[in-house]
């Protein structure tokens, strides 16, 4: 499985690399904005985002535009990077750390998991998705979670995501 995913990871890298050696030169990063926005597909959203990462690598904007496309089109796992930077552009983006929480849970990384959806809960509430990866994880800590493994202030951020979630 991990090797599909390489594989399809590698073809869409490549094709944003090709489709960004023949960008026209005069295209502005509100274009790439809009084009990531209204891209029809996940290779579609990957060109846009290259064409407008070459113009400029640090517009919060782009990235913001790229994650929720990836998260819209079903595919958060290819935003994840994208995510991560996005919380230190803006921290208080939550559906980036929605899409952190969702990929480091994927990965059995837990701990890690339930901070980011902490801090999702907190920036984004009235996201589905947030709200969706936030029910996921509480299941997984009243289900299985080693409670002792996870620190205190862990615990009490996803007791407050949990009354902020249940509000909705």
């Amino acid at each position: 499985m991990k090797a599909w995913t390489r594989i399809w990871l590698c073809l869409l890298v490549g094709s944003g690399a090709v489709a960004y050696a023949a960008a026209p030169a005069n295209q502005t990063v509100d274009a790439a904005i809009q084009a990531v926005q209204q891209a029809p597909d996940p290779s579609a959203a990957v060109t846009a985002y290259a064409n407008g990462f070459a113009l400029d690598r640090n517009n919060p904007r782009l990235y913001d535009a790229y994650v929720t496309r990836m998260v819209d089109l079903g595919l958060p796992e290819m935003a994840y990077h994208q995510a991560q930077t996005l919380t230190t552009l803006q921290a208080n983006n939550g559906l980036a750390w929605g899409v952190v929480a969702y990929v480091d849970a994927r990965r059995a990384q837990m701990p890690e998991a339930l901070s980011a959806i902490n801090l999702a809960g907190q920036f984004a509430p009235d996201n589905k998705f947030v709200q969706h990866t936030a029910g996921e994880l509480a299941a997984w800590y009243d289900l299985k979670a080693d409670k002792a493994t996870i620190p205190e202030n862990t615990k009490d951020g996803l007791t407050k995501a949990r009354k902020l979630l249940d509000q909705r």
